[in-house]
């Protein structure tokens, strides 16, 4: 396979034989991703996962980087634990830590919807033998169903594939629903807090008001 060095994707990712599969899945670890893997897994499905897996060098480390810094440890052994190969893309970005613990920036997580739908396009690219690219969803995530949100995802996708690629084949469960898809075993390293287990932030209320244990 010719390696395609004018793609901005690191040299050890550029060596991994994406050939080999014919699914991509961007995996950043939280309960939608996991239940998907788990269920792309069980369905006999050839593909490869992939976390942005962005790194924040400079100290002090606020908790928003040590939220980061764990999920993508998670990230690592959920994947092997459920037996699907990860390749990790080194997002180098500024220290967060600037940003008060009872003010999270949750502005972070639009932004990291449009650098998923670039390295998905960017795969397919990469490996046009790549049919489905997966994105984790459920029904009660207004943000990630909106329909403008999802038309310009597909777009960039299209624009970089040739085709709309992007598919979300859960997104008609809910939250607890794909929790409950979650192998026992997988469901500790599920992380969902930007500040430990605070209990109080968006992402600790959709747990909590889904039925689902925050630890």
């Amino acid at each position: 396979m010719t390696k395609m060095n004018y793609f901005p994707l690191p040299e050890e990712v550029q060596d991994i034989p994406l050939d080999d599969y014919t699914g991509a899945l961007a995996f950043s670890g939280g309960v939608e991703s996991t239940a998907l893997m788990a269920w792309l897994k069980n369905k006999g499905e050839k593909f490869v996962a992939f976390n942005l897996a962005i790194s924040l060098p400079k100290p002090p480390y606020g908790p928003i980087e040590i939220w980061l810094a764990k999920q993508r440890i998670n990230a690592k052994k959920i994947a092997k634990k459920i037996g699907v190969p990860l390749i990790e893309l080194d997002m180098q970005m500024t220290n967060l830590n600037t940003i008060r613990p009872e003010q999270p920036n949750y502005t972070s997580y639009s932004f990291q919807r449009w650098y998923i739908g670039w390295y998905l396009g960017l795969l397919s690219v990469y490996n046009p033998e790549i049919e489905n690219l997966y994105y984790g969803l459920n029904n009660e995530d207004t943000s990630a169903t909106n329909p403008e949100m999802r038309a310009k995802l597909e777009s960039v996708i299209t624009i970089m594939a040739g085709k709309n690629k992007l598919k979300s084949p859960l997104e008609h469960l809910s939250k607890k629903e794909q929790w409950d898809l979650i192998p026992k075993d997988v469901q500790p390293l599920v992380l969902t807090c930007y500040n430990k287990v605070c209990g109080v932030c968006f992402k600790c209320l959709e747990r909590i008001n889904s039925g689902i244990p925050l630890e």
